[in-house]
């Protein structure tokens, strides 16, 4: 062996250490960008891949952060990077979460740390990638609601304590999804936060989702929240006399032969149908066909007359013509036909 050939073989044994790997890695690096050929980022991707380094990792996280045309070779290079990285195993995770603290989109670090944690560590990482952000306003704030929602499908012991603060989030969707999270426990130390955002909530998607939830799982509201509860809850829904959130029903209201105008539910209700599903409870309701009230308008309520039949029915008890939505025939108390005419009012059943 010659004198250079030493030389040669000196380098390639510098070449195999950790340097010679960043090198290596970093040449590659260079190629994953979006203005490169197609072709080009395909075989960085695969030499990056085979390396199963911290050093190639961090190179092909780049990958993540442009998107190319066509959407599928998109979706394919990206496919390959997350399976390169997958292949460095733990060695990846310190390269992911630098990455994940300056990336405007969580999805493939989140879909990495998934595969290379297991469920306890995973939330665990979740939780601390949540705990950079704050509850001010900010005008990028995809990565936090993308945790929010990520959370959701787990249940942990220290997710409420880390996810209530952004009940009160500046930002509708970050409010949303943490209620969203908190309602996913199930745990009812929640509920008396939730009662205070829905007493206090301004946007209508918010309050229903913690009203369906708290529905769904029977939480009473604190006795000091139930009265702004009452006041802000949906049309839908409305507070029983133990303080839990319970939805309103829809019933058919029966009204007497040959009545012109309904103007108090006792003179309407036909007795003999109660096990067609009347309520007592209505007889103290106040409805007028003719000059609806808004505070009784919380959806479509049948108004049936043995009589009377199609758009003559809906004038002669003297609602507009845009109240009849639809008209059935059904089978009355003696066997004969009711007509049964839907109209835009409803009384506010519990």
């Amino acid at each position: 062996m010659g004198l250079f050939d030493l030389f040669k073989a000196g380098d390639k044994k510098q070449g195999g250490g950790k340097g010679g790997k960043a090198g290596a890695a970093a040449k590659w690096a260079e190629r994953i960008e979006k203005r490169a050929q197609n072709y080009d980022r395909q075989e960085a991707i695969t030499a990056l891949a085979e390396m199963a380094s911290a050093e190639a990792v961090e190179a092909l996280l780049k990958r993540f952060s442009f998107h190319i045309d066509p959407s599928i070779t998109d979706q394919e290079e990206k496919e390959s990077a997350f399976r390169g990285v997958l292949r460095a195993d733990r060695e990846a995770l310190e390269p992911v979460r630098a990455y994940a603290a300056k990336a405007e989109s969580l999805a493939w670090p989140m879909k990495i740390m998934n595969e290379l944690l297991g469920p306890e560590e995973y939330v665990s990482e979740l939780l601390r990638w949540l705990s950079r952000w704050d509850t001010e306003y900010a005008k990028f704030i995809d990565p936090k609601v993308q945790i929010l929602i990520a959370l959701e499908e787990h249940k942990h012991p220290s997710i409420r304590a880390e996810v209530e603060r952004f009940l009160e989030d500046v930002n509708e969707p970050a409010r949303f999804h943490a209620a969203s999270t908190l309602l996913a426990q199930d745990d009812d130390a929640a509920a008396p936060a939730l009662a205070h955002l829905l007493g206090d909530e301004e946007s209508v998607r918010v309050r229903t989702r913690i009203a369906e939830g708290l529905v769904t799982r029977g939480w009473a509201i604190p006795e000091g929240e139930r009265d702004a509860v009452r006041r802000s809850l949906p049309p839908a829904f409305a507070l029983d006399a133990a303080g839990r959130v319970i939805t309103r029903e829809r019933r058919e209201v029966h009204a007497a032969y040959g009545l012109e105008q309904p103007r108090r539910l006792p003179r309407v209700l036909d007795r003999a149908s109660t096990r067609q599903g009347i309520d007592a409870a209505l007889d103290r309701a106040q409805i007028d066909v003719d000059r609806l009230d808004p505070a009784a308008i919380v959806g479509n309520a049948p108004v049936a007359d043995r009589i009377m039949s199609g758009r003559a029915a809906a004038r002669r008890l003297r609602a507009s013509a845009t109240a009849a939505q639809r008209v059935q025939i059904c089978r009355g108390h003696a066997g004969s036909n009711v007509t049964v005419i839907t109209l835009n009012f409803a009384i506010m059943y519990q």
